[in-house]
């Protein structure tokens, strides 16, 4: 039985002479682990242990009886209505003047005019001919510089440190969300798990200062421009496929997004505890070398991490969505194909595996009538959806389980999962944020398990790979 089968059965409304057996060791060991009841305590039941342990009462079995309605219970039923109350947009346009106007004084004196315009010659549309070598040379090492101040007061080293470790959780959660898709053969899940361990983080300026080894090569400066805005500060991230393998690159702006105190610029706040906490997760060696991703094994690495709320600079629920659907960009829907002989162009192709996932998709979404760029997009999101569920089994499921998760708190990180998508409408290539949330989301059943939704009490469906399943 699935961690998420366990909470559904033991905290769903039944009697207490069902609670799981197997759960209930897990969680008294999980409370002597961390100190709060002694490994010599004898228990027959959970709230024996919650009474002597002074865990959290009124809980999921307290006095009163089992709780009946998940503190995501709005998510739940009204997924865009909850993530999207108030105005986001408004919100994060505020967040971001405030964080120019108190951090960003000196940096934005940096910030260059725009590159020189592209002159298009037989190498290519992207290309600088020599005789703008000069003045191209003379932009790069001003915007280089920019990100490099603009980095610096948004991410401290220890918090880009913690970044990235978060980034290295999510994709840890990726490789087993493949691996618990029913509908994929054996053989197509051990070939996105490759793609997923291949895929790394990689910051704006490592991005910028990494692949333009070509001073005459405009094409990843307009990459990065097109995503993340001449001043870096627009809310988005993107991944791109360099030297065989897929990066993600998270703009500065949606880091702004991220963080908790905008007034805060380029200092770590003092730690709150007794040190730095560490957690396990099996993820892949990062491909370094031929060899290694030739042996691509999996082991366990120990990662700082740093989630209690009041020593953080980042809110780390802000990013976990936006990692997902980049990592899952690695093994989307479509690839590009053969070369057409006609057209000289490389058309996109459904890859193996999303037959059943793709004609769902249409079927259910007629009125997006989704070319492979929007497929693309979606099944991003049911990638990230999937890894999401993941990381909220192991961030939340024991606040869940205790019914120390208020309803405030709830919303507030479904909020912040969501962050990104409430303004966001329909574009070349992405539908639009409503639709993306009360569909994708909204709809996917493992997310809907970990987050303890009330079974759907309508017959809806949703997406897999197996093609066009009821909403759990």
């Amino acid at each position: 039985m699935s961690r998420g089968d366990v909470g559904r059965a033991s905290y769903g409304g039944v009697s207490r002479a069902k609670f799981d057996r197997a759960a209930f060791a897990i969680t008294a060991s999980l409370l002597v682990s961390s100190g709060l009841a002694f490994a010599g305590d004898t228990v027959d039941d959970l709230n024996t242990l919650v009474k002597k342990t002074g865990a959290p009462t009124g809980g999921p079995c307290g006095a009163a009886g089992c709780a009946t309605e998940s503190p995501f219970a709005a998510f739940c039923a009204k997924p865009f209505g909850t993530a999207c109350s108030g105005n986001p947009s408004g919100e994060q346009y505020e967040k971001i003047q405030a964080f120019k106007k108190n951090c960003l004084k000196d940096v934005m004196k940096d910030l260059p005019p725009l590159p020189p315009k592209p002159i298009p010659d037989k190498r290519g549309p992207d290309l600088i001919p020599p005789e703008n070598l000069d003045e191209i040379r003379a932009w790069q090492k001003k915007f280089d510089r920019y990100q490099g101040k603009l980095l610096s007061a948004i991410l401290p080293g220890k918090t880009v440190d913690a970044v990235n470790g978060l980034f290295e959780e999510v994709r840890s959660h990726m490789l087993h969300a493949v691996d618990a898709q029913k509908g994929l053969a054996a053989q197509t899940k051990t070939y996105m798990k490759g793609k997923v361990a291949d895929t790394t983080i990689v910051s704006p300026l490592e991005y910028l200062n990494a692949f333009t080894t070509d001073v005459t090569e405009l094409a990843h400066y307009n990459e990065f421009m097109k995503h993340c805005g001449p001043d870096g500060l627009s809310t988005n991230a993107f991944n791109i496929r360099f030297n065989g393998a897929d990066h993600v690159v998270v703009c500065p702006g949606y880091f702004i997004d991220a963080l908790k105190d905008v007034t805060h610029c380029g200092e770590e706040k003092p730690k709150i505890g007794d040190g730095p906490k560490t957690k396990d997760f099996q993820i892949s060696p990062l491909p370094v070398d031929k060899l290694r991703v030739e042996k691509q094994g999996y082991l366990k690495m120990r990662i700082l991490i740093d989630k209690t709320p009041d020593d953080t600079l980042i809110d780390y629920d802000a990013l976990v969505r936006v990692f997902g659907h980049e990592i899952g960009h690695s093994i989307d829907a479509a690839g590009y194909g053969p070369t057409d002989e006609k057209t000289g162009k490389k058309p996109l192709v459904l890859e193996t595996g999303f037959e059943k996932y793709a004609a769902c998709i249409q079927k259910k979404h007629p009125t997006l009538k989704p070319p492979l760029e929007y497929l693309n997009e979606i099944s991003a999101d049911y990638w990230s959806a999937e890894a999401m569920a993941k990381y909220n089994e192991t961030a939340y499921s024991f606040a869940l389980q205790f019914n120390s998760l208020s309803p405030k708190d709830a919303l507030r990180i479904i909020k912040s999962q969501m962050s990104g998508l409430c303004g966001s409408t329909q574009g070349d290539r992405h539908p639009d944020g409503a639709t993306r949330i009360r569909s994708i989301y909204g709809m996917n059943s493992s997310l809907r398990e970990s987050l303890r939704c009330p079974s759907m009490p309508s017959k809806q469906t949703t997406c897999t790979f197996e093609g066009e399943v009821p909403v759990k």
